[in-house]
């Protein structure tokens, strides 16, 4: 449940707007909320003086609680993992605890938590706030001459507990607490002087040139207690053993200098110059300057030739080159000393295990991006096209050495990437009359991206898991192991137990980056009345997921309810120490041994305990993304209330996919992930399902 409150308050020179709402969520497994609440009030006014002031304060706080998700292999007491392919006809209406408040499982005693039990004791517990204040005063020095100072901070804190209880899995079965404090703080000057002299009839020239100041601060605290003294009481003192996991404090600084100047001529052809130089506290001394320009272009064709169509009622054309710069993180130009834990009672020092590049360079993108806008038929059809090509230079990150050089990491410039692609979005309005208007939106994008190179020395780079980046292939691509093949491709089979012989090298296994995605918006208005659907179609995009690989594997998939019959497996038979195929009279011989359906998804072959290859699949998807029908109460009925404008709306969310790809009964969703946003794309373990949504919103202004 959501409820909004938006209060404005103006005269003349000063208006007031307060803003504040409320969002409770309640999760589909015990024990599981989410509530946010957020309020903030901003100003402005125009003194007597001719100042311009602006003012802004905004408060955020976020409470969530809700149990462990993921792979339960590493020891993490997982809800879902082994919940997602339990023998269906498992009972989880028996108890889940003794009489001590121990977990029960019924099978696999020791693997994993009963489900029910995790999500009543092992808990995560985050309290997040955020507050920002920010001002901005502008004054008009001559008609043509406006300065401008604006000031802003942003302070993130987020208080984290995680309990483990005693008798889970995890944490040995003896309990554990980790409490975190995190808090980020970032300040923000920039000055400002714009200029916009009137230099000619035909001309006209906009400039500015500014300082900016940012500031950012991190401090982590993680305090962890190991092994609990007395069930239930989750405090650090009453733990045996107590460790500081985490203590640390950052503070980047970046000053920039920055200019922009915009030459026009009679309103229809424009170019932007700009440039911005910036010093960076994460630098090298001789490496911190770093400076990146702009240019930019824009010709509206249909107003410089005077056409009159109607057919074409707007074109425009636009171009840009672009370069921008980026730092690294703090305090990784030389190596230093940590504290480590005390030894027989004595304090200890280590040196860090990363070793640094002492010429260290900034990271650079140039883009260039060419594109148009175009109306037809009296914008009933608008169209804007984009193509951008994108190469990264210098990309910063830490590479993994061999330990023999005293070192497991060197902080170091990698390499590059290329990035290149088309965006379109096109909109036709069939329909347009006063008591009914159809819209059709449709966006599409398509990115190709493509590791140019990396750092002599090195040809290829581990981003984690399955990811890794190599000269000529797509950044973030999957490596793992494979199947065994011959020459012309056919498997090469055990003749001990008629299932897959492992290759011994690891082979490139998949690309989770999509061809391309596809929306389609449709909207309808009839009198008070709207209705809007938004389907979107990936195509492509391949994706890593245990929880198919489990229910393939543990036979809870549908495609597995065959469990009296035998298969054979295509290939030829094959050597596993020598990997080649076994000859006979200089022959292949094809394979014949027949396997239950049990080893064919649980044994070397295509599910768990097999080759990596084969937890691959396509994550093209269809998707029923939102429909919303809303309902505006009519003017007249709201005359003689103090309600401007009233609103109902019904909204449903996520309501249909179908993944065509993946195996059939696993209804499973190829755009659930486990790494949020960051290099690993496309890599699901035991990822909780994704959710449909639906909500009831009510509007009211006065």
């Amino acid at each position: 449940m959501k409820t909004r409150l938006v209060l404005t308050v103006a005269t003349k020179n000063t208006a007031f707007v307060l803003t504040a709402s409320q969002l409770n969520q309640n999760g589909y497994m015990t024990n599981q909320d989410f509530k946010r609440s957020n309020i903030s009030l901003g100003g402005s006014s125009k003194l007597a003086n001719g100042l311009n002031v602006r003012g802004n304060l905004s408060y955020a706080r976020t409470d969530q609680s809700g149990g462990n998700f993921g792979e339960t292999q590493s020891g993490a007491p997982s809800l879902f993992s082994r919940s997602l392919f339990l023998g269906r006809n498992w009972d989880l209406d028996l108890p889940f605890e003794d009489k001590n408040g121990n977990s029960i499982i019924y099978a696999g005693a020791g693997q994993f938590d009963n489900p029910l039990w995790s999500a009543k004791y092992n808990l995560n517990n985050t309290a997040s706030e955020r507050f920002i204040a920010n001002m901005r005063a502008d004054y008009d020095v001559t008609k043509w001459v406006n300065l401008s100072f604006a000031l802003g901070s942003n302070t993130f804190t987020n208080d984290r507990r995680e309990v483990i209880e005693i008798s889970s899995r995890a944490a040995q079965g003896l309990g554990s607490l980790v409490v975190d404090n995190y808090r980020k703080q970032e300040i923000e000057s920039t000055f400002l002087a714009n200029f916009h002299p009137k230099i000619a009839t035909d001309f006209s020239l906009n400039g500015s040139l500014g300082l900016n100041f940012n500031q950012r601060t991190i401090t982590d605290l993680t305090n962890v207690g190991n092994q609990f003294i007395e069930r239930g009481y989750h405090t650090l003192t009453n733990t045996v053993q107590k460790l500081i996991g985490e203590d640390s404090y950052s503070r980047r600084r970046i000053f920039g200098l920055f200019g922009e100047a915009t030459l026009g001529y009679k309103n229809y052809a424009f170019v932007t110059v700009t440039g911005r130089n910036d010093w960076s506290s994460t630098l090298p001394s001789n490496n911190r300057s770093y400076f990146y320009p702009a240019v930019q272009g824009t010709f509206v064709f249909t107003d410089a030739l005077d056409i009159k169509s109607d057919i074409l009622d707007y074109g425009k054309l636009r171009a840009s080159w672009s370069k921008v710069g980026r730092d690294a993180d703090p305090y990784n130009l030389i190596a230093n000393f940590g504290y480590n834990p005390n030894y027989l009672g004595q304090p200890s020092l280590g040196i860090s295990a990363r070793a640094y590049d002492p010429n260290l360079k900034p990271e650079f993108t140039k883009e260039v991006e060419l594109g148009t806008e175009l109306s037809f038929f009296h914008q009933r059809i608008n169209l804007d096209f984009t193509y951008y090509n994108k190469n990264s230079s210098n990309l910063i990150v830490p590479i993994t050495t061999p330990t023999s050089t005293g070192y497991s990491e060197y902080y170091t410039n990698l390499g590059g990437i290329n990035n290149k692609g088309i965006e379109v979005m096109l909109t036709v309005k069939p329909v347009m009359s006063r008591s009914v208007n159809w819209t059709v939106s449709a966006a599409l994008t398509n990115n190709k991206n493509t590791v140019t190179s990396l750092t002599q020395g090195i040809t290829r780079y581990s981003l984690g898991y399955l990811g890794f980046a190599e000269p000529g292939l797509p950044y973030a691509y999957f490596r793992g192991t494979v199947a065994a093949r011959d020459d012309a491709g056919n498997y090469l089979i055990n003749p001990a137990t008629g299932l897959l012989i492992e290759a011994t090298e690891p082979a490139n296994i998949g690309n989770p980056n999509p061809k391309y995605k596809l929306g389609l918006t449709n909207t309808v208005s009839y009198k008070g009345f709207s209705l809007s659907a938004l389907i979107d179609y990936t195509k492509g995009g391949d994706v890593y997921s245990t929880t198919i690989v489990n229910e393939l594997g543990r036979g809870t998939a549908k495609i597995t309810e065959d469990r009296e019959s035998t298969w054979v497996i295509p290939g030829v038979y094959g050597d596993p120490n020598t990997q080649q195929p076994i000859l006979v009279n200089g022959s292949k011989v094809q394979n014949t041994t027949r396997v239950p359906t049990n080893d064919l998804y649980f044994g070397t072959s295509f599910a768990t305990n097999g080759p990596t290859e084969f937890a691959i699949y396509d994550g093209t998807v269809y998707r029923l993304r939102e429909v919303s029908l809303g309902y505006n109460l009519p003017k007249g009925l709201l005359k003689k209330t103090p309600f401007g404008n009233v609103r109902f709306s019904l909204t449903g969310r996520n309501l249909w996919f179908f993944a065509p790809n993946v195996p059939k009964g696993t209804n499973f969703d190829p755009e659930t992930g486990s790494f949020g946003s960051g290099a690993n794309q496309g890599i699901e373990l035991s990822t909780a399902p994704t959710v449909k949504r639906y909500g009831f919103n009510l509007n009211v202004t006065f």
